[in-house]
């Protein structure tokens, strides 16, 4: 649905330009096309160039069949389809997220994908979820008590030990040794089990 006072033909080629080139659009609803409009010939075709996913982008008009063309800013909401919280997350809680509508601008960085994800920052329910919000929960938490493996050769040690780190699996990690109360570097290799280098 168009504004009544605004011309068809030039919203709808910003409507479509919008749709083919943002992410996820579920819709595009356009309040100003940022030109008077007895400028435009009415009954003409019409595109855009410009990137139309930033807030408040200065884009190009151009009427096809003549050279006008005009930089413009129009206005319009553009909502997408992305994960948001559906509760309220204090910083280093899982958040619980669904697919969700949101305003474009709103949507602060990439979005997050499949998974559990723990909140950097307390998160309001409603919020777009994206990457510079959450980390993806690590496999094992610091503080998790793991074994602690060496093996040179046919000879193979283990010993308690606890992660001093956050870590997911093939990461580098920092681990304290009970038997020794020594702090040893190793590799993560499996949630409860670090292989000492």
């Amino acid at each position: 649905m168009f504004p009544v006072d605004l011309p068809p033909e030039p919203v709808a080629a910003l409507v479509e330009h919008v749709e083919s080139t943002c992410r996820a659009v579920v819709s595009v609803r356009v309040s100003s096309l940022g030109i008077h409009a007895e400028r435009l010939t009415s009954g003409a075709e019409y595109r855009w160039e410009g990137d139309p996913c930033r807030r408040a982008p200065t884009l190009k008009l151009w009427e096809s069949g003549s050279d006008l063309a005009w930089y413009v800013k129009p206005s319009y909401t553009v909502t997408v389809q992305t994960p948001v919280a559906t509760t309220d997350t204090l910083a280093g809680h899982v958040v619980d997220y669904e697919m969700g509508v949101a305003d474009l601008h709103d949507v602060r960085g990439t979005p997050v994908g499949q998974g559990t994800w723990r909140a950097r920052t307390s998160v309001q329910a409603g919020t777009p979820i994206t990457l510079s919000l959450v980390a993806p929960l690590p496999d094992a938490p610091r503080g998790e008590a793991i074994t602690l493996v060496v093996t040179r050769g046919t000879l193979r040690i283990e010993a308690d030990g606890e992660l001093l780190n956050d870590a997911h699996l093939g990461d580098s990690v920092r681990a304290l040794n009970h038997a020794t109360h020594a702090t040893v570097r190793g590799i993560l290799v499996q949630p409860d089990i670090v292989e000492v280098q």
